[in-house]
């Protein structure tokens, strides 16, 4: 999620500069893209942060191989 979000940044400020080049009467869509790539990037970031971990098999204490010092 947090990868899509950087996309659409990235497409964002491909916009802008095409925008700057062809002063186009779209001024707002590469804005409006801006505003959903932080979107997407801050929800996939909470969404990531606030998941359980994924389940991984913990080792026994007893496979735990220690080298004497």
């Amino acid at each position: 999620m947090i990868v899509l979000g950087v996309i659409i940044l990235r497409g964002a400020v491909i916009a802008v500069n095409v925008r700057a080049v062809m002063h186009s009467s779209y001024a707002w869509v590469p804005i409006l893209a801006m505003l959903l790539g932080v979107l997407v990037t801050a929800y996939g970031a909470v969404s990531h942060s606030t998941s359980p971990a994924p389940a991984l098999t913990p080792t026994p204490p007893e496979d735990v191989i220690t080298s004497p010092v």
